[in-house]
């Protein structure tokens, strides 16, 4: 019967006789734009309608806020969303095609007024935060932002809403502090609502066609890849005026890196859609390698950032920086400890921060050495007002996106230095006192050899 169906939608298309897609809209611009006469536009939109006329498919919109519109799409009451990001929890529901379309992420944004400083997760403890509801970027199971505030135990109220536009009018309302919406949604939007963008990224997703599970739609998704393919190949296709006309404000079209990456999956792609119905089993395992290497890069994602976040909770001075130059990065425990402010330290190189020069040479050529290894030292530093404390440095040399960078944790042994002082001391008067008694256990030493004994040992002590 499967086999059936599928023949018999074939054999529709090549009649030309006009299929009738149902297709499913909600407000989140560039991507989908609906105006307020009704007439929907936007960057994906004008792909499909470019990819119905080729294909003679007869496309029939319907309006939809975003969690209704996911749910029309489950249920079959509509039969594509032009623009959904792709996670393996929805692959396991829809249809999607294969080719990215582009590649977009999730943003926090706050008013232009705020001062605050939001470039950590942890400066997200204690705000409340906008986004909305079933979103991608707020909760997938993995990088969303509930999801990573959760695994790091960091408490912020999250608002849900039901569009993006009504995201940023709370934000300008003054309702929330920030707001997550789509990195393009937020860039185009930011003129008209006085916002601005933070440094937090999340959840770098692949946007995509998605279509509800039947035979028909099958057919259509291997379709709209072909049609894409296509259009990438060629610098005139409606792809490359559609990015012009709606992406261009946000000064990206797709990441060249991106096209990189998965250069040889959509050349493997490609070549498998050719021959869909006679290799689905081949299909299905490409497929699974696919899912394995997102499931990797989203993992390594994450790891990244609670890397991060593990330098910021260290109660000792944490560092990176390349060698010779400036630091790139330090925690709160080194603002604490040396009484600098962070762009202060930031404006240092390492060796501003000993107290004297003894080891100064040595920085530097450690600092032009090929040495890639581990190094545990004690240091003296100075605080910003002038008083010095004793550290136990550990430093670690690494490279990382091309680049070389030294990673350093410095710990406060003040209390250590003290006790191992007093150890000392101590170890002084007992070497004394066994002096002494020897001087008394020799029975040859006279009361006189014993007190000049004494006398020679006691100032030792």
């Amino acid at each position: 019967m499967k086999y059936f169906a599928t023949a018999f939608f074939l054999l529709l298309h090549f009649w030309g006789v006009a299929q009738t897609i149902k297709v499913g809209v909600y407000q989140t611009p560039p991507l989908i734009i609906i105006a307020e006469d009704g007439a929907i536009s936007g960057f994906t939109v004008d792909l499909l309608n470019g990819i119905a006329r080729k294909e003679g498919w007869q496309l029939e919109y319907h309006v939809y806020d975003f969690s209704e519109c996911l749910q029309a799409l489950e249920t079959g009451e509509i039969d594509l969303i032009p623009a959904l990001a792709f996670s393996d929890a929805r692959d396991s529901v829809f249809i999607f095609n294969k080719t990215t379309t582009l590649v977009n992420w999730g943003k926090l944004f706050k008013p232009a007024g705020d001062d605050r400083n939001y470039s950590t997760l942890e400066h997200l403890r204690g705000t409340k935060i906008v986004a909305l509801k079933n979103d991608y970027y707020l909760q997938n199971g993995q990088n969303g932002l509930a999801d990573l505030l959760s695994d790091l135990g960091i408490k912020a109220e999250l608002i849900a809403t039901t569009s993006y536009a009504a995201a940023i009018d709370s934000l300008a309302g003054g309702k929330a502090d920030l707001a997550l919406v789509s990195r393009y949604y937020g860039l185009l939007a930011n003129d008209d609502n006085n916002i601005v963008a933070t440094p937090i990224n999340l959840a770098y997703v692949s946007i995509r066609f998605a279509l509800h599970d039947n035979p028909r739609n099958r057919e259509i998704a291997a379709s709209l890849d072909a049609r894409l393919q296509d259009y990438l190949n060629n610098k005139t296709s409606i792809y490359y005026e559609a990015a012009k006309r709606y992406l261009a404000p946000a000064n990206e079209i797709i990441p060249l890196w991106v096209w990189q990456t998965l250069g040889l999956v959509l050349i493997g792609l490609a070549i498998l859609a050719a021959f869909i119905l006679i290799l689905q089993h081949q299909v299905k395992k490409q497929t699974s390698e696919l899912k394995e290497i997102n499931r990797q890069l989203r993992k390594s994602e994450q790891e990244a950032q609670l890397a991060v976040q593990t330098i910021e909770a260290s109660q000792d001075i944490g560092v990176w920086y390349e060698p010779g130059k400036r630091f790139s990065r330090v925690n709160q425990a080194a603002i604490a400890l040396t009484g600098y402010t962070e762009e202060e330290l930031l404006q240092m190189i390492p060796t501003d921060l000993l107290a004297t020069d003894t080891n100064k040479a040595y920085y530097d050529s450690l600092n032009k050495s090929s040495w890639n290894g581990h190094l545990r030292i004690r240091e003296t530093f100075k605080r910003k007002d002038g008083s010095t404390f004793p550290v136990e440095l550990n430093l670690d040399r690494f490279e990382f996106a091309g680049k070389i960078y030294i990673c350093g944790f410095a710990r406060d042994i003040t209390a250590r230095v003290a006790a191992e002082k007093d150890l000392k001391e101590k170890n002084k008067q007992l070497n004394c006192l066994y002096e002494v008694s020897k001087l008394i256990a020799n029975r040859e030493n006279s009361i006189e050899d014993i007190l000049a004994g004494t006398l020679t040992a006691i100032p030792q002590a």
